[in-house]
Parts: structure tokens; sequence; C-alpha cells
């Protein structure tokens, strides 16, 4: 009698552990589209080639965000780097974003549109890096992306 009593038990330990990290059906966030594009109006995507004074938007899909009444709360934050590696003044984690919003649901999906300016003298000519994270603060979970933008 004992050992049906044990096995129950087990399992119900083992979903209850399979199940607590999951919550709204995401482990964690899932970039679905990340893009360079012309600006905030049309988002039409664009070869990620620019001049050293030209301002840089780009377009990102994140998937996977917890609600908390049906609000997800996020966070964007933009680090941009020269061809050498060092970090842009003022573009150190860079919020670009602090928002909430009611989807309607457990889980949800934002969409944001992060923007950077060059700073005084300019970008450097070469293969910069942009490295944006993404936090789920209802969630506790974030994401790093890094893309590159080209420099004449």
């Amino acid at each position: 009698m004992k050992k049906p009593m044990i096995f129950v038990a087990v399992i119900m330990l083992i979903s209850g552990f399979a199940l607590s990290g999951c919550l709204n059906g995401y482990d964690e966030l899932e970039l679905k589209e990340i893009k360079f594009v012309e600006d905030f109006d049309s988002l039409k995507e664009v070869e990620p080639n620019y001049e050293s004074g030209e301002e840089v938007y780009m377009y990102l899909k994140v998937e996977g965000f917890e609600a908390d009444d049906e609000v997800v709360k996020w966070s964007v934050y933009v680090t941009v780097r020269d061809p050498d590696g060092n970090v842009y003044e003022g573009l150190n984690r860079s919020e670009q974003a602090n928002n909430s919003e009611d989807i309607g649901g457990d889980w949800g999906l934002v969409e944001s549109i992060p923007d950077f300016s060059p700073p005084d003298r300019g970008w450097d000519e070469g293969e910069n890096e942009v490295e944006i994270e993404v936090i789920d603060r209802v969630g506790d979970k974030d994401l790093i992306v890094q893309e590159t933008f080209e420099v004449e």
C-alpha cells in the first residue's frame, strides 16, 4: 500500500517542479524579429549602413512576457560599441523603454523601436555593435541580442 502512495507523491513533485518555472508557457523570452528600419513611421527595413552623424532605428519583436493582472511590464536598454569595442559615451545601457501594457491575457508579445543618436563626434568608421537588453519585469526574464551596423 505504501508503494503506490510514494509513486503518486513523486509524480506530484515532478509535475510541480516542471510547471513552476513555466507559469504562462514561456521559460524565457524569445526573439521573433529584429531589423534596422528607416524610421518610427514606416518601419521599412534598411541595410545597416550609416553615415557618421546618422540616427539609427531598430525594430524588435519579443514574445514570452508574463503578465500580472493582464499587464506586461518591460524595459529595453541599448549599449553601442565602436569598432574597437569601446562603449560610446551616453550609450552604455541607455534606457530606451520602461513600459507597461494591458494585454488582456496571461502572456504577451512586445514590439519596441529603439533609436539612438550618434555621440557629438559621430559614429566611428567601421563595424559598430549594438547590444539590446530586453527585460520582462513581471516574469523576471531577460534577453540580450547583438547586431552590427556599418559606418562608411
